[in-house]
């Protein structure tokens, strides 16, 4: 195996293991917000609030989306 095989599958696996703590990231905070009593805390907060939180769910998602696309072009060339 080349030097450069050897450090793309070790980037590819890092960015394969950050996008799997973001997904996890996201679905503890999904848990969170759909208990109800966060739910009504949620509706609660200002909707500058509301809207970072949602922020960070696209962002977080965008990533995953972004490495998981990048996987899919290395795989298929």
């Amino acid at each position: 195996m080349s030097e450069l095989t050897t450090k793309h599958d070790a980037c590819s696996t890092y960015a394969t293991d950050k996008a799997i703590i973001r997904v996890d990231q996201l679905q503890a905070l999904a848990s969170l917000l759909s208990l109800e009593e966060v739910a009504e805390q949620f509706a609660g907060m200002s909707t500058t609030a509301q809207v970072a939180l949602f922020g960070l769910f696209e962002d977080s998602l965008g990533d995953v989306r972004a490495t998981l696309v990048r996987g899919m072009e290395v795989a298929h060339g």
